[in-house]
């Protein structure tokens, strides 16, 4: 942590983004892979991926200290527990082990726990990582006769990455593996097994200050209960600098499939406008049949920024089709964030015209007022997030179903979904404690379309701690 004063207020507004995160999930009909610490997790599947995330660390993963953390959010009345510890162990010059244990229970039931490791070696030209990561989860759910059931998910992930950086030329591989056991429902329970490789290359070779070569290829394979899927995007591309212009042009090809990449950007003093068009492609599992579809997403995007000491402000307006959507559609983002002295917000808004997606729009905004007292170690700060949701009436959502969003010949009674967070807590240099109010002024959660669940929690203690040898 810092005693910026902008710095604290920065991170209370990171610790406000989990609603919208989750929210960015689901708003497309192509579920992509997560990338976290290194680690890939697997979005063929639909599995909701939040308690996957590893908790935030709040020091340098490359210090020349033994740095550990010691984080959780309580709720005893509820006997609820999300409890994390983290260490950076520094082991020799240029050798750093991080160490990361979670785990998370409800009325003394654990549900949750993960361990990770992950092992940095770093030189002037060159940095090779290796770490392990498991997962298990079991999370009670309710099944449509409203019976409970444990949606359940084991995963084993593994990463092996190595850089290199001379004078023109950058190379970068990295390989991940994942192997997950699940246990989900689609009218029964449905058990299966799925193993995941990942290999991203990337290379760039500089001809002069200006002008340079770029290659890029990224490679994926899944097999599970005998289906299998795979593709291998490769994009070459010639990139092209001059004072504050940046151009990129190059072909991407995949399979039989060959399209134009184009990204420029251009600045103005603290303006900027930018134009991006690319192809992307993801594996997506079919439930009614468990087979792997490959699925091509076209992205088209204009933008306009602003950036300054205190505000940075981004508007893009969007064209985005995919092989597994009937038509093409718009869509509107407006993403800006201020801080200044006491004072920070982060505003995201999101909008499309297309009748095929769960979610219409969305709003996020999360804002922090931190007082500064003189002559004082510590600083206390009030905080708040207010998302919203709007609900496309021809789908439900139900977290007890394979899809967890799927459309159907009727309209749901829930047009737009909200929530209002509330936190104040107290900041020193390496210690933070915080009391959060979640879903105020609401005494349930949507569960699902026709489903909601009490708001059970009065409040939650968050404390952070951070110790330095």
């Amino acid at each position: 942590m810092s005693d910026s004063n902008d710095e604290l207020i920065r991170l209370n507004l990171e610790s406000h983004n989990k609603t919208s995160y989750l929210f960015n999930q689901v708003n497309t009909m192509i579920y992509s892979d997560l990338d976290t610490y290194g680690f890939m997790i697997n979005g063929t599947y639909k599995y909701p991926v939040y308690n996957i995330i590893p908790k935030k660390v709040f020091f340098n993963l490359n210090d020349t200290l033994t740095v550990s953390q010691i984080s959780f959010i309580q709720d005893h009345n509820k006997y609820f527990y999300d409890t994390n510890v983290a260490m950076s162990s520094y082991l020799r010059k240029n050798i750093n082990l991080l160490t990361l244990v979670e785990s998370k229970s409800i009325q003394k039931e654990n549900y949750t726990k993960k361990v990770l490791i992950s092992l940095n070696k770093s030189n002037e030209y060159s940095n090779i990582e290796t770490g392990y990561m498991y997962h298990y989860e079991s999370i009670p759910t309710y099944n449509p006769e409203d019976l409970m059931y444990n949606r359940s998910l084991e995963s084993f992930n593994g990463k092996l990455s190595y850089h290199y950086i001379g004078s023109n030329l950058k190379i970068a591989n990295r390989m991940n593996f994942e192997t997950a056991n699940n246990n989900r429902y689609n009218d029964k329970e449905v058990t299966f097994q799925s193993n995941t490789n990942w290999n991203n290359f990337d290379m760039e070779y500089s001809i002069n200050e200006n002008l340079m070569l770029n290659f890029k290829s990224t490679y994926k394979y899944v097999t599970s209960n005998n289906q299998s899927g795979n593709f291998n995007k490769l994009q070459l591309s010639t990139k092209y600098l001059l004072g504050k212009h940046f151009i990129s042009v190059g072909a991407t090809q995949f399979k039989n499939k060959e399209s134009i990449y184009v990204d420029y950007k251009v600045g103005l003093g603290a303006y900027g406008f930018f134009f991006k068009a690319d192809k992307n492609v993801f594996l997506n599992i079919a439930s009614d049949s468990l087979h792997i579809n490959t699925i091509y997403n076209n992205d088209k995007r204009l933008g306009f920024f602003y950036e300054n000491e205190f505000i940075d402000l981004e508007f893009v307006v969007g064209n985005n089709s995919s092989n597994i959507i009937d038509e093409s559609y718009e869509y509107y983002l407006i993403k800006s964030k201020l801080v200044y002295h006491m004072f920070g917000a982060n505003l995201k808004y999101m909008k499309n015209n297309s009748d095929e997606l769960f979610i219409n729009y969305s709003t996020n905004l999360n804002a922090t007022f931190s007082p500064v007292f003189k002559d004082k170690r510590y600083r206390i700060y009030f905080g708040a997030g207010i998302t919203k949701l709007g609900l496309n009436p021809w789908f439900s959502f139900n977290q007890n179903n394979f899809d967890l969003i799927h459309s159907f010949n009727g309209e749901f009674s829930v047009p737009s979904v909200s929530t209002i967070d509330g936190e104040f807590g107290i900041m020193f240099k390496y210690f933070k404690i915080a009391f959060i109010k979640e879903n105020i002024y609401k005494d349930a959660y949507q569960y699902s379309s026709n489903i909601t669940v009490s708001n059970s929690s009065n409040y939650l203690v968050n404390i952070v701690w951070i110790f330095k040898d």
